[in-house]
């Protein structure tokens, strides 16, 4: 499976209002799911595993941040 299906399946699961979408431009390694309140789950592609961010309020935080 594709990643982008996997992150598709993953905004099947959690069900409504959330959502898979585009970050900017197409992508083969980032991905995002956005709830349309603001928050978004954010995937990027690392190698063969997935790196997971979030933020709420998108517009006031980062989706990554490293320690």
């Amino acid at each position: 499976m594709k990643p982008q299906a996997k992150v598709e399946e993953i905004a099947l699961y959690l069900g409504k209002p959330w959502k898979f979408s585009r970050l900017g431009e197409e992508s083969l390694w980032r991905f995002e799911i956005i709830d349309g309140f603001g928050r978004g789950l954010y995937f990027r592609l690392d190698g063969d595993k997935f790196k997971i961010g979030g933020s709420f309020p998108r517009h006031k935080t980062s989706p990554w941040r490293e320690i």
